[in-house]
């Protein structure tokens, strides 16, 4: 009798990825050992308690040498050509800059670089500057221009750089990164909402530019 095929394309991402690594005879430790992937994080992601970030991808897609967007996906070719591109939303992903992925400001940012222990991840965009960052954005105050979940990435910008209307991220008194726009009316500075819902804010001494937003990633996000 013959074994029935596996459609493994009509998996979720979790059961593909548990799939391929049992039918490499790999177990969690052995894969996250040559994939640099923590042990935890491949349980999560064969779970489907969230999907891979963009760097993780990479690593499991070349370890099982087999196309991002239908290890992510199930779609398209299996053995696509990684090197000409095959990446989901990102045909360049190969070329791209990796700009951190920050959650919290420490002393000095942005005048220095984040340390390794702000950096939760890293996005790989085409033409962005090398000195970018960016953020993960949370709650709904910025829709429909900003959504929760969308990445905000971002420039340092001194004050000569900033005009009202502008997208800035700004560190309050807790040095959390908070997204608002920048509105000047005479001397007096308030950082404001796109969601009407929410207040406009009058910011303290404590508030601090951190930086001007130059582009909105959400079509990368995984």
């Amino acid at each position: 009798m013959s074994r029935k095929k596996v459609e493994v394309s009509n998996y979720s991402f979790g059961k593909r990825l548990k799939y391929l690594r049992l039918n490499a005879n790999l177990t969690l430790e052995q894969l996250a050992k040559v994939a640099d992937i923590p042990k935890s994080t491949l349980s999560e992601l064969e779970n489907d308690k969230y999907n891979p970030s963009a760097s993780t991808l990479v690593r499991l897609s070349e370890h099982f040498g087999i196309s991002s967007n239908y290890l992510l996906t199930g779609e398209g070719e299996m053995h696509g050509n990684e090197k000409n591109g095959d990446f989901p939303s990102h045909p360049d992903v190969r070329k791209a800059i990796p700009i951190p992925i920050v959650g919290t400001v420490p002393a000095g940012f942005p005048e220095t670089a984040p340390e390794e222990d702000h950096i939760l991840d890293y996005l790989y965009l085409p033409d962005v500057p090398k000195n970018a960052f960016a953020m993960e954005v949370r709650g709904e105050s910025m829709a429909p221009t900003v959504r929760s979940g969308d990445y905000a990435v971002f420039v340092r910008a001194g004050k000569s750089e900033i005009k009202s209307g502008d997208l800035i991220i700004v560190c309050n008194e807790w040095g959390e990164l908070i997204l608002k726009r920048f509105r000047k009316k005479g001397d007096e500075i308030f950082l404001t909402s796109d969601n009407p819902e929410y207040p406009t804010v009058k910011p303290n001494e404590h508030y601090r530019s951190v930086g001007k937003v130059i582009k909105v990633i959400r079509e990368v996000k995984f």
